[in-house]
């Protein structure tokens, strides 16, 4: 029997006229596990160039709070800016967490990386904060209070009265 088209290798028509490959194709991306992905950091400025430098500060500070306080943060924006009449910069840092937290922190100051420190800073504690309430420091103190409860009192067999 013929098979239904020149390039199927079935015999029946089953809608695939593509060939079939007979070994299974090797992956050519590298998965990376959800816990090492880099999050997502862009830096933008806002009527001014930043350079290289300030985005590799912005990128290791932000990349070294985020393994500090383990938080996997997903993605960054930073935006830097300069105001029209006076002479500063200013920063913004917006940054996504899972479970839809979002810190936000803006400073001005003389200098782009002071601005953008000063910033960091209070996004650092916004994400201090978050982890700390996050943890649930009170699982330890109801473990010891279940087990000192059952030692501590115990019904006897014979009844409330003594009977």
């Amino acid at each position: 029997m013929q098979p239904s088209s020149p390039r199927s290798p079935t015999r029946y028509g089953t809608g695939w006229t593509g060939a079939v490959d007979v070994e299974p194709r090797r992956r050519l991306i590298r998965r990376v596990p959800l816990l090492e992905k880099a999050m997502d950091i862009r830096v933008s400025g806002h009527q001014l160039d930043t350079g290289e430098a300030l985005r590799e500060r912005v990128s290791t500070r932000l990349t070294a709070m985020a393994d500090k306080y383990a938080s996997r943060l997903v993605s960054a924006q930073v935006t830097f800016g300069k105001g029209p009449h006076d002479h500063g910069f200013t920063c913004e840092i917006v940054a996504y967490a899972p479970q839809g937290v979002v810190l936000k922190a803006t400073d001005k100051a003389s200098a782009a990386p002071a601005a953008f420190e000063a910033a960091a800073e209070k996004v650092e504690k916004q994400l201090r904060r978050h982890s700390r309430r996050l943890k649930d420091h009170h699982a330890q103190q109801a473990a010891e209070l279940a087990d000192a409860d059952g030692l501590a009192y115990r019904r006897s067999e014979a009844g409330p009265r003594g009977e």
